[in-house]
């Protein structure tokens, strides 16, 4: 079990600053871009900015409380374990940019940067939270370790493919899809060998129990709520129904699952021949 005593003003000062981080790269480098959608409620009343950085306080918040239900079970120094955590968490707010891009219209490049500087921020987070909240672990050698490569192409591809399934037959599940299907696919298809690194990162935080429970457990902790509360941000800045990018998160979720899932018992059937062979 894990407490917040003690460790409440060191979770406080880590969001405070990598905050402080964030705001002041996107005055400086990374502006919001101009959509072709109409812009939103909360742009035209003048509450855009204070929703914008309660969305991010929440975002943080959250990544707190995954990196504190996971750390003890990753390997390496407490360092290792934050930089870690801040990669992978920022990678995937960085590939994961070109969304508002392909759903809105705005410029690729703009988006590129606020991810960027969106993911940079996140890696201070990890890095100030492994300073800050992580416990020495086991060396990675006392560890099973998922292989690379199987991580990443099995998820991504499962992802991938699931993904491309769903929008053949429910194309009105994803505008992007409908308005730009190749450049969709392609960015789906970052996004999901990039959360099959991750599963390869966190492999150890749930490498327990039923494979099927694995999965839950990444598709959920990991990765579900992360990207649920990351998709509030796009009905901030424009005018956009939330049930079609609820629905789309959903599928995210689920074919996260599969490909997790999968990834166990590829990696079992590997493990299994290998035994025979040897």
């Amino acid at each position: 079990m894990w407490t917040l005593d003690g460790k409440w003003w060191k979770i406080a000062l880590s969001i405070v600053v990598s905050l402080a981080v964030d705001i002041g790269l996107h005055f400086l480098w990374a502006p919001s871009p101009a959509y072709k959608a109409p812009v939103s409620d909360f742009v035209k009343n003048g509450w855009f900015l204070p929703v914008v950085m309660s969305l991010l306080l929440v975002t943080y918040l959250a990544l707190a409380l995954i990196f504190l239900l996971i750390q003890s079970k990753l390997p390496g120094k407490k360092l290792s374990k934050g930089m870690r955590y801040g990669i992978a968490f920022g990678g995937l707010m960085f590939v994961s940019s070109p969304a508002m891009s392909l759903l809105f219209g705005s410029q690729l490049e703009a988006e590129l940067r606020i991810g960027f500087v969106d993911g940079l921020a996140i890696c201070l987070l990890g890095f100030l939270f492994g300073k800050f909240l992580a416990t020495d672990g086991i060396p990675h050698q006392g560890l099973v370790f998922a292989p690379l490569a199987i991580s990443v192409l099995v998820v991504g591809f499962t992802y991938f493919v699931l993904h491309f399934v769903a929008y053949l037959f429910m194309p009105s599940l994803s505008p992007a899809y409908l308005n730009q299907p190749a450049g969709t696919m392609i960015w789906i298809l970052g996004v999901g060998l990039w959360i099959g690194l991750m599963n390869w990162l966190f492999h150890d935080a749930f490498a327990t129990g039923f494979f099927v429970l694995q999965a839950i457990q990444f598709a959920g902790i990991t990765f579900g709520l992360y990207s649920v509360i990351n998709m509030f941000f796009a009905p901030v800045f424009v005018a956009t129904p939330i049930g079609g990018l609820l629905l789309d998160t959903a599928l995210g979720i689920f074919c996260v699952w599969v490909g997790v899932w999968l990834e166990r018992v590829v990696q079992q059937q590997l493990k299994s021949a290998s035994h025979q062979t040897g």
